[in-house]
């Protein structure tokens, strides 16, 4: 992947509320059927070199619906850089969304990643039309 800038510096002051001198590097990544997600990675001069709190602001989070979450956490936490924020979790019965089982990781970017497994939920949601 190579670093892309728009031609016009204005753009990503005006447009992005970006430094004008701020270049940008982004994978497409589709998910089927439908979710397409769009992830970047800026460089500036004045770009920030630690990441937010995830109690700030300008924190991210991306959470992640999967099937069988503790393959989804062996399979993420032997990717280098990948960290596993504790235990997995459920849902305890009685509560809502008994069974949910969810667990948190972090990038070797520092982004916090949630998966939520809901294969086992008490009393799953009805489906919308």
């Amino acid at each position: 992947m190579a670093w892309c800038a728009p031609s016009d510096p204005r753009y990503m002051v005006e447009s992005l509320e970006a430094p004008a001198d701020g270049a940008y590097q982004i994978a497409m990544v589709r998910v089927p059927p439908e979710l397409n997600l769009e992830l970047f990675e800026w460089t500036s001069a004045q770009r920030r070199t630690t990441m937010p709190s995830i109690a700030d602001v300008d924190a991210h989070h991306l959470g992640l619906r999967v099937s069988d979450i503790d393959a989804a956490v062996a399979h993420l936490s032997a990717v280098p850089g990948v960290e596993l924020l504790g235990e997995v979790k459920q849902v305890p019965e009685g509560a809502l969304g008994a069974g949910i089982r969810f667990g948190d990781l972090r990038s070797p970017w520092g982004l916090n990643l949630e998966l939520v497994d809901r294969t086992h939920e008490a009393s799953r949601p009805a489906p919308r039309p």
